[in-house]
């Protein structure tokens, strides 16, 4: 997929965009004052129009917008978390919970009813179960932590 390549846009980019130096920096001067790194797709499609001539397809463009895309971040509830890691366990007929939960306890050697998520993914790897890290990342991150933030 050539069109889709982003190296290669970007090569065809830098040749381009250094003999418009100047413009693309009036451009980004201009609609982006807050120096925020953001401008609407719009005004971005029409620099590279501007700028490209006929050396970039609409394909191109597409790619080079949705590559610098900012990727607005989706607060997703503990209970969708828990929800989701219930749904692939019960999908994957898991049912080690007691040995699990035996596995925990004996990893807590000093009885406070703690461990650190290093502990509980090796748990949960040695048992196979069929979470993934990011599914367990998000739940860590939002499940009680001690007086140490641990």
């Amino acid at each position: 997929f050539p069109f889709s390549n982003i190296n290669k846009i970007k090569t065809k980019l830098k040749q381009v965009a250094s003999t418009n130096v100047e413009e693309v920096k009036k451009f980004f001067t201009k609609y982006d004052y807050k120096q925020s790194g953001k401008v609407p797709f719009e005004l971005f499609r029409s620099l590279l129009i501007k700028v490209s001539g006929d050396e970039l397809t609409e394909h191109e463009i597409l790619t080079v917008a949705r590559h610098h895309r900012i990727q607005e971040k989706v607060e997703v509830s503990l209970e969708a978390i828990q929800s989701e890691a219930h749904d692939l366990l019960r999908k994957n007929n898991f049912d080690g919970f007691r040995k699990l939960e035996t596995l925990c306890y004996h990893r807590d050697v000093d009885r406070k009813g703690w461990l650190y998520p290093e502990q509980v993914r090796s748990v949960c790897h040695s048992l196979k179960m069929p979470l993934t890290d990011d599914t367990l990342n998000e739940l860590w991150a939002r499940l009680q932590k001690d007086q140490f933030g641990d």
